[in-house]
């Protein structure tokens, strides 16, 4: 979608100028050229940078065609890119030490590409008389269609404006697509420093903080991924929650969309299901978050590698976490856990690990006991342990 210019992506720069004329952004086609990404220019920079470059925004739409009339969300993305931008030279260190970016990039990108739905995607506003052409209406199938992609995937970086104005009555948590786009980005490969949040106590000009300590400060943590039946779980509850609010209020202004969503979550969920290695590092995670994860662990049929760090689970997380990991499973990092208590059920569900031959339970106090019954219920395949 990105190389057949389907999906556009809008210069960083460009939303900096609209909010310095104060000027809404235009729906994709009002758009001038100059806002945008030359379709090839931005593949090639998007696989130069990686997640540096290739920027997402999850937002509420404040106006069913107009998107965003007075502004809001521009004020407080042209703040976020503006102090963005000028943490790249840092970013780019860190994320060209990860491999998310080429190491022949010549330095940080000079400017960021930037994917904002009513800008990116062709619109309709029934109010000006503008329907998508046929054209146009395959353009915006096309870029749909790759949402998960836009959101969930490892090279992107996810930028969440939470916030809206107080008279909005549908917050951003009650929107079926910003629902989408917090599962999907959860999910994402390589989360550190790709999926930042500003909700309501960020407020442009009453900010403190500037470039990479603001960037930092916006990091989202980590939530466990949620599986195909926890989504439509989730989806249902948020209906409910919103007819008490108000019974007009719709989680889907379309509601076609909600079995589009439904759908693609389905493909995402089936994809990642199906994920080899799970790795979680610093995302620390207290017991909620272990045994939610444990939920869904069971489905990871071909999970080899489980990695979870400093993240005081508890005993009652490292048990859940352990009895529900597949059989399969070759490496096992669990470190900083504190669950030195379910030492007794932790060595009773490792011995039925025959596979694993690499253990790190290292940073939790098991004591001489503990470790003594974990030695004596380790499989015999570990080869090394921590």
């Amino acid at each position: 979608a990105l190389a057949s210019g389907s999906l556009r992506l809008v210069r960083g720069t460009f939303v900096q100028d609209c909010w310095k004329q104060r000027k809404p952004w235009p729906m994709r086609q009002d758009m001038p050229e100059s806002g945008f990404w030359p379709a090839e220019e931005a593949c090639t920079m998007w696989q130069m940078y990686g997640p540096i470059f290739f920027l997402a925004l999850s937002y509420a739409w404040l106006h069913p065609t107009m998107n965003d009339p007075e502004m809001w969300h521009l004020e407080r993305l042209a703040c976020i890119l503006t102090e963005y931008r000028s943490s790249l030279p840092s970013m780019s260190i860190w994320l060209r030490q990860k491999g998310a970016v080429d190491p022949r990039a010549p330095g940080p990108p000079e400017d960021i590409g930037v994917f904002i739905d009513y800008c990116s995607l062709p619109q309709e506003d029934t109010d000006r008389g503008i329907m998508r052409s046929q054209e146009e209406h395959q353009q915006f199938v096309s870029g749909l269609g790759v949402a998960d992609i836009i959101y969930g995937h490892a090279n992107t970086t996810v930028l969440r404006i939470t916030s809206v104005p107080t008279s909005e009555q549908r917050k951003y948590h009650f929107r079926g697509w910003p629902i989408f786009e917090q599962h999907v980005s959860n999910a994402k490969p390589g989360y550190s420093l790709k999926v930042f949040e500003f909700d309501d106590a960020f407020i442009p000009k009453k900010q403190t903080l500037h470039g990479l300590e603001l960037i930092m400060e916006s990091t989202k943590g980590q939530f466990p991924q949620r599986s195909q039946e926890q989504f439509c779980a989730d989806l249902s509850s948020r209906h409910r929650l919103l007819k008490e609010v108000s019974g007009s209020l719709q989680l889907f202004s379309n509601p076609q969309d909600e079995h589009f969503v439904v759908q693609k979550y389905a493909e995402v969920w089936s994809q990642l299901a199906r994920s080899s290695a799970l790795t979680y590092r610093r995302v620390g995670w207290g017991t909620a978050e272990a045994l939610q994860l444990a939920i869904v662990l069971p489905k990871f049929t071909q999970l080899k590698t489980f990695v979870l760090t400093n993240s005081a689970i508890g005993s009652e997380g490292m048990k859940a976490i352990v009895i529900n990991l597949p059989r399969q499973i070759e490496e096992l990092t669990i470190s900083g856990a504190r669950g030195e208590k379910a030492v007794d059920d932790v060595g009773l569900a490792l011995s039925e690990l025959t596979n694993l031959r690499y253990l790190d339970l290292s940073h939790s106090d098991w004591g001489d006991v503990g470790v003594q019954v974990l030695v004596s219920q380790m499989p015999k395949n570990v080869r090394v342990l921590e």
